[in-house]
């Protein structure tokens, strides 16, 4: 097992966050063996895809569940996949206070 010290790191848009950043980042650069993992919420998901109109029909009612969910899923995958200006501006952070 790693003898590193691991620390969770929540960010968000907020001056308080960045500055917690920098703290965080500066104490650290000092500290051997640290592992930092930023960690981000993903934004809420949209209004229309979380209410739909039913169906009175099962198996039209099967469908529009179906579809819902497929509609979820690829919001949710696009948005992981989407590179986060927070994370990205955290990293560089840390990094040029020279923790990683």
């Amino acid at each position: 097992m790693s003898s590193a010290v691991r620390i969770l790191l929540a960010v968000d848009e907020s001056k308080n966050s960045h500055r917690i950043v920098w703290y965080v980042g500066s104490l650290l650069s000092r500290t051997p063996d640290v592992v930092v993992t930023l960690f981000h919420v993903l934004k809420p998901m949209p209004r229309r895809l979380l209410e739909r109109g039913g169906s009175e029909d099962p198996a039209g009612e099967a469908q529009l569940s179906a579809q819902s969910c497929n509609e979820q899923n690829a919001w949710i995958q696009e948005e992981r996949e989407s590179e986060c200006p927070v994370l990205k501006q955290a990293r560089e952070t840390l990094h040029s206070l020279g923790s990683t």
